[in-house]
């Protein structure tokens, strides 16, 4: 919270990106301990969950990451995305 931003327009403008974010979805590995990223574990199970506006809901699992990416993107592409800044430097 800005410190010079009336309380009631910070909840306003709080609710509305909790609103703005509702049926996202994302990935977690069921592999025993911490989060970590999706290259590390690429063969462990990976839990599908969307945010319904106060907590996120399990919708699936699927059987790897592979699985899991073709779950949310389907037969899109999916490529990491770069600054372009570093692109130029690639």
């Amino acid at each position: 919270m800005v410190s010079d931003e009336p309380f009631e327009q910070w909840v306003r403008r709080r609710e509305e990106e909790q609103q703005r974010k509702v049926g996202r979805l994302r990935l977690n590995t069921l592999a025993s301990g911490t989060e970590r990223g999706s290259h590390v574990d690429p063969d462990e199970p990976r839990l599908i969950s969307r945010w319904d506006g106060y907590a996120w809901e399990p919708v699936s699992v699927a059987r790897n990451w592979e699985s899991a990416r073709f779950c949310l993107f389907g037969q899109r592409r999916v490529q990491m995305r770069m600054p372009a800044r570093w692109r130029a430097a690639w």
